[in-house]
């Protein structure tokens, strides 16, 4: 469980936002974003609760249905007819670990090379159609933006990607999140480039889905899923086997999610790696 929920699983009431499959989303009064219940998977993420490999639901969605009540009570969750007991749970936390250090021009280009290779190297080709060229340019623009390195620009492009494409989190929202995920990385929290990109895309929120804003005010506290800081850290190792194995694990999630994210993360190293010869 997300240690963030810890004072939220004490006492506070919402209701069921969505309920899928393998996954629910719920909505706590006081809680800045979404509680996401998640089984069948092993990564965590903002807002999370992995439930046990033991735990063999039927879908959510025969469960669950958007506007049930929920509600954390000592330590026991209660959404519709399920109820967890989340006492004891293994805690994580999802901030990108800031231990000082920051990349050089060479290192954030290096990593970037890598990632880039690893994704050539995985083949995973994307839909052709319309709104995929639409996405590509807008993705272009953004990249442009990111190394001309104005903020007037930047803003400009991250409005012009938040909640475009389909799905939960829209692909543009994905490339942001990823984006912000290797500038914060590579830089630091703290850099003029880092706060152009969060603060554009906080201006944002209301222009995606409930997901995807709350994904956005998540990277903009540093905070991201488990396979995004885990491919960083192997970056950062320069061990491409582990890229490889990682940046698969990361392309596993949604239909284009973990892509659209990949390609996030190679812009924003690509633009780390300019932002420190300047």
């Amino acid at each position: 469980m997300d240690c963030r929920l810890l004072a939220l699983a004490q006492n506070a009431r919402g209701v069921v936002a969505g309920a899928y499959r393998t996954s629910a989303n719920l909505r706590f009064e006081g809680f800045d974003g979404l509680c996401t219940v998640l089984c069948g998977t092993s990564d965590d993420g903002p807002g999370g609760i992995v439930l046990g490999s033991a735990f063999r639901p039927r879908p959510f969605s025969d469960e669950l249905s958007a506007g049930m009540p929920a509600r954390f009570e000592g330590g026991v969750l209660a959404a519709g007819p399920l109820m967890f007991d989340v006492r004891g749970a293994r805690l994580f936390d999802c901030a990108l670990p800031d231990d000082g250090w920051r990349a050089t021009s060479a290192e954030a280009g290096g990593m970037a090379r890598v990632l880039q290779d690893a994704l050539t190297a995985a083949r995973r080709p994307r839909p052709n159609d319309a709104m995929q060229r639409f996405l590509a340019v807008r993705a272009m623009a953004f990249r442009d933006a990111l190394r001309d390195g104005s903020g007037t620009k930047i803003a400009q492009a991250v409005r012009g990607l938040i909640g475009l494409g389909p799905g939960l989190t829209p692909s543009g929202d994905d490339q942001v999140t990823g984006c912000l995920a290797a500038l914060r990385f590579a830089l630091g929290p703290q850099d003029a480039l880092v706060r152009a990109v969060s603060d554009a895309a906080g201006r944002c929120r209301g222009s995606t889905t409930e997901v995807g804003a709350s994904m956005l005010s998540s990277a903009r506290e540093g905070r991201f899923r488990g396979v995004v800081r885990s491919l960083l850290a192997a970056l950062k190792s320069e061990d491409e086997r582990a890229v490889r194995r990682r940046l698969d694990a990361l392309l596993g999630v949604g239909a284009t999610s973990g892509l659209d994210m990949a390609d996030g993360m190679a812009a924003g190293l690509h633009a780390a790696a300019l932002a420190r010869k300047w």
